[in-house]
């Protein structure tokens, strides 16, 4: 963050800097600096109706059956970043996209199978991915292991990318970015994602990070 420095002492243009980490004195006394706490119970259910629908008040007719439904996520979620390590890796952005999912996803009625899928999309990767969807499927008074069905890695990894935004109402964030973390040495994820097709040869990009010490930390990640 010391790149911050030149532009805060020399500005050209105003600007806004977003950070997840407390700016030391050094930035904090050349600028004005807003904090945001955590968000409450209200604060979600809010966000989770601006997500559904723009005109505040006015929900869509056909949103109407499952209004209630997506705002009582907003508790799980809630409950989800209670925990420290789930702190480190989920946030607002990931809720954001998970309500972004059911709203484009369901069709005339929101589905356990729409909810997991969701989950997979915006909360994987976690070691308590399990109990994240129990939580979440308990809203519906559904079960896991009885009304649902998880996708392999590979098919959430296809629908993923193959999400595009809608030309005719693009947002920021209606379609997420999708990061994968090779780990190995030889680059052979990223060449078995070739292989099964996941992505395509002729239409991606393959940029090398380096590999100096620290860079391979998954918070510089």
């Amino acid at each position: 963050l010391k790149v911050l420095h030149s532009y805060l002492d020399n500005p050209v243009v105003s600007f806004v800097a977003i950070t997840n980490h407390v700016l030391d004195a050094a930035k904090t006394n050349r600028a004005i600096s807003l904090f945001r706490p955590e968000s409450s119970g209200d604060d979600l259910e809010t966000l989770a109706k601006g997500c559904l629908y723009s005109e505040p008040g006015k929900p869509p007719a056909e949103l109407n059956i499952d209004l209630v439904t997506i705002t009582r996520f907003c508790q799980p979620y809630q409950n989800l970043m209670v925990g420290k390590d789930a702190k480190q890796f989920f946030g607002l952005r990931d809720f954001i996209h998970f309500v972004n999912y059911l709203r484009k996803r369901r069709h005339s009625i929101l589905t356990a199978q729409v909810v997991l899928e969701a989950l997979e999309r915006n909360f994987n990767g976690s070691d308590e991915f399990e109990d994240i969807c129990r939580q979440f499927l308990a809203t519906l008074h559904s079960h896991l292991d009885v009304n649902v069905k998880h996708r392999q890695i590979l098919d959430i990894l296809r629908d993923s990318l193959a999400d595009r935004p809608n030309e005719a109402n693009r947002t920021e964030n209606e379609v997420r970015y999708k990061l994968i973390i090779d780990p190995s040495e030889d680059d052979s994820l990223v060449r078995l994602l070739f292989t099964f097709g996941v992505l395509d040869r002729q239409n991606t990009r393959v940029f090398v990070c380096s590999d100096f010490p620290g860079d391979t930390h998954l918070q510089k990640i």
